[in-house]
C-alpha cells in the first residue's frame, strides 16, 4: 500500500512538472523573447513576495529587453505578454478594443463588491458600458463648469490652511489629500467639508482605512493580476470594509437628507437618485446599497485618490524647478490676480500650466501600468494571441524611454509645447490610458489640480525642504505610483 502511494505520488508529480515546464516553454516555442519562469513564482517572484510594486517589475522589464516590441514572461501557472512598441499597445487598446475588452485585473465580486461594480474592473461590453454610461453624464465640460466655484471655494481654503502653517514646511502628501477629498465631498456628494482643520470622518476612511492593510490590498493585487483564485480562497480584498461600509453609510445619509428636505443638486448623489427613480419607473431592480456606496466610491478614487498623488507630484517638481515655477506664476498672474477670477475656460486656456501638469504626468503617471484580457482571438504583430492571454503596458516604460522623450528623467514642460508636439509620438503618451477604458475622471481631476496650482502660485513660492530632495516611489503602493515618505515643502508668501 505505501509503495502504491508513492507511486501515485510520483506520477502526480510527473504531471504537474511536465505541466508546468509546458507553461514555462510557451514564448520559447513561440519565438518570442522572455523572462524565463521559476516555479512557484513563474517570472515575477519579486512583486509576488511583496517586495517590489508590479509596476516597477513592468517597467524594469520594458528597460532590460530594449530591443523587442513584445517580451513574454510567466504568473505561477500562465503566460502572459508586455507591449514594448506603442503602435502595438494601441493596437490592444484602441484599434482591436473589441478583442481585448475585459481589464486583465480580475475581481471576485463575492469578495470584493466595491470594486467589482467599478467601470476599471468590471468584465464584458454591455456591462462595462452600462457601469460607465452611469458616470459619463457627470464628466461633460457642461458639469465641470459648473463645478468651478466649489473648486474655487475649497482652493481659498488650502490657502488658509497654508497660511496657517507660515514658515513650517508642509507635508505636501496629505495636504493635497484634504484638497481633493474636500472638492470631491462638494461635487460629488453635496457635503460641505472642511478636511484642513476638522479631522472628519470623510478623512479618517478615506485616508487611511481606503484600501485594506498593505498586504492585504497588496496581495488582493498581486491575486487580481495573477493568480485570481487565490482571492477566492484567502479573502483578500483591495478595498476595505470599513470604507465599504462608510461609503454605504454616506449614500444613505444623503440620499436620505434629500429626500427629507427636498433638496436637489446637480451632482453624482442627484444623478443616481434620478437613475434609480427611473429604473423603478420602468419595473427595473434600482440600487441597492452597495451598488450605491460603489458609485461614490468610483468618483472619489478618479477624483480623491489619483488626483491627490498627481497634485503632490507637480508641487514637489515645482518646487525642484524653480524656473519653471516662476514662468508657470507669471502666466497665471497675467491671467487673473484671484483665483476666484477662474472659470473653466480661462483656467483651461493656461498653456504653459497644461504643459506642466503634462510633464508631471510623463514623469510620474499615477497608474504605472495598463493591462487587458485577450477576449478575442487576435493577431498582434506577427504573434498570435490566444483567448485568456494577458497583455501589460508599462506606462512608465513608455514615459521614461530617451527613444520617445530625451533626458526622461528631467522635468521639462517645453516637450508638450505646440511647436513640439510634432515631434513626439502620441501613443507614447498614456497617463490615463489608452482607448475606450481611458480613466474617465481624467479632466475632473486636472481641472480641480489646475485650480490648486494657480491659487498656489498666485500667493507662494515654493521650495523643497531639506529633508525633501529626491523622489522616491513607494514599494508598498500596492496599484498606484505613489511618493514615498513624507513630501516636506516650504510656502513663502509672495511680496505684495
Amino acid at each position: 500500500m505505501f509503495i502504491q502511494i508513492l507511486a501515485f505520488l510520483f506520477v502526480i508529480f510527473i504531471i504537474i512538472y511536465l505541466k508546468i515546464k509546458e507553461i514555462y516553454s510557451y514564448w520559447k516555442r513561440r519565438n518570442i523573447a522572455y523572462v524565463p519562469g521559476i516555479f512557484p513564482f513563474g517570472s515575477i517572484k519579486e512583486p509576488m513576495l511583496c517586495r517590489k510594486t508590479v509596476g516597477r517589475t513592468f517597467w524594469e522589464m520594458y528597460r532590460e529587453y530594449s530591443d523587442e516590441k513584445l517580451v513574454g514572461f510567466y504568473s505561477p501557472y500562465e503566460a502572459m505578454l508586455l507591449v514594448r512598441d506603442p503602435e502595438l499597445s494601441k493596437i490592444v487598446h484602441v484599434k482591436e478594443f473589441n478583442n481585448f475588452a475585459d481589464n486583465g485585473f480580475v475581481v471576485i465580486r463575492d469578495v470584493d463588491p466595491m470594486l467589482g461594480i467599478n467601470p476599471f474592473a468590471i468584465k464584458g461590453i454591455p456591462e462595462w458600458k452600462d457601469i460607465r454610461g452611469i458616470h459619463t453624464p457627470l464628466q461633460t465640460t457642461i458639469k465641470l463648469k459648473s463645478m468651478i466655484p466649489e473648486m474655487a471655494r475649497v482652493a481659498g481654503n488650502l490657502i488658509k490652511y497654508i497660511e496657517s502653517k507660515r514658515d513650517k514646511p508642509i507635508e505636501v502628501k496629505d495636504t493635497t489629500r484634504y484638497y481633493t477629498n474636500d472638492v470631491v465631498a462638494s461635487c460629488a456628494y453635496g457635503i460641505q467639508s472642511d478636511s484642513f482643520f476638522e479631522n472628519s470622518s470623510f478623512n479618517q476612511h478615506t485616508m487611511k482605512q481606503m484600501f485594506g492593510s498593505d498586504y492585504n490590498a497588496s496581495y488582493a493585487v498581486i491575486s487580481g493580476l495573477f493568480i485570481p483564485f487565490a482571492s477566492k480562497i484567502f479573502g483578500f480584498r483591495t478595498i476595505s470594509k470599513s470604507a465599504q461600509n462608510f461609503f454605504e453609510s454616506l449614500a444613505k445619509t444623503c440620499v436620505q437628507h434629500r429626500e427629507e428636505s427636498g433638496q436637489s443638486r446637480s451632482d453624482l448623489i442627484q444623478h443616481l437618485m434620478s437613475l434609480n427613480k427611473k429604473n423603478l419607473a420602468d419595473n427595473k431592480t434600482g440600487f441597492d446599497s452597495v451598488e450605491m456606496a460603489a458609485h461614490c466610491m468610483t468618483f472619489f478614487i478618479d477624483g480623491a485618490e489619483t488626483a491627490s498623488i498627481q497634485l503632490t507630484f507637480t508641487i514637489f517638481e515645482l518646487a525642484a524647478n524653480q524656473n519653471v515655477q516662476e514662468k508657470l506664476r507669471n502666466e497665471i498672474k497675467t491671467a487673473v490676480n484671484d483665483v476666484n477670477e477662474f472659470d473653466f475656460d480661462k483656467l483651461w486656456s493656461l498653456q504653459y500650466l497644461d504643459m506642466v501638469i503634462t510633464e508631471s504626468m510623463r514623469l510620474h503617471p499615477p497608474l504605472p501600468f495598463v493591462s487587458r484580457t485577450c477576449t478575442q482571438q487576435t493577431v498582434l504583430g506577427d504573434l498570435q494571441i490566444q483567448v485568456g492571454t494577458k497583455v501589460f503596458t508599462s506606462i512608465l516604460g513608455f514615459h521614461r524611454d530617451p527613444q520617445y522623450y530625451p533626458e526622461p528623467e528631467k522635468f521639462i514642460p517645453e516637450r508638450f509645447a505646440p511647436e513640439n508636439k510634432q515631434n513626439l509620438n502620441k501613443d507614447a503618451y498614456i497617463p490615463f490610458g489608452e482607448g475606450p477604458r481611458r480613466c474617465l475622471g481624467a479632466k475632473f481631476a486636472q481641472t480641480e489640480n489646475k485650480m490648486a496650482l494657480a491659487a498656489i502660485l498666485l500667493n507662494y513660492h515654493l521650495r523643497l525642504a531639506e529633508d525633501t530632495q529626491v523622489m522616491n516611489y513607494d514599494e508598498k503602493s500596492t496599484f498606484f505610483t505613489a511618493p514615498k515618505g513624507k513630501i516636506n515643502v516650504i510656502f513663502e508668501p509672495l511680496a505684495i
